[in-house]
């Protein structure tokens, strides 16, 4: 398996969803995952694949956005899923707008206020302190 470690680690192999998401998880301490995935329903085997490795003891809940951005309203909506699952981690999962969403649910759970309060166009990154603190 390959790996690159910059910002974040990124795995680069065949099966790497079942050869280190585990080891992963377990190194983060996380045990109840929220996954949020994009309107993917052309990649649907491969997210049963992702939630068929998630090792046992691991709770995981699926957001799906229906749509194909970062919006507040989806934002708001899968925020209050991840309090609601208690979650303690996410992974996102599919294109773009999942990664994008994700980052907004992280920021949103960690922080009060806005959204657009924290982009880098209006002088946000300073306000962006410990996201999803543990």
């Amino acid at each position: 398996m390959s790996l690159i470690s910059y910002v974040t680690k990124i795995h680069f192999a065949e099966n790497v969803l079942e050869d280190a998401l585990e080891a992963e998880l377990e190194r983060l301490g996380l045990c109840r995952l929220m996954i949020v995935s994009d309107n993917g329903t052309s990649r649907r085997n491969v997210l049963d694949r992702l939630l068929a490795a998630v090792p046992r003891p691991v709770s995981p809940t699926v957001y799906e956005s229906g749509c194909c951005r970062a919006t507040e309203e989806a934002c708001a909506e899968a925020a209050n899923l991840y309090l609601d699952c208690e979650a303690d981690g996410l992974i996102a999962f599919g294109g773009a707008a999942a990664f994008n969403l994700t980052k907004a649910v992280a920021l949103r759970v960690s922080h009060d206020g806005a959204l657009r309060n924290y982009a880098g166009t209006e002088g946000g990154r300073p306000r962006i302190l410990d996201v999803i603190p543990r």
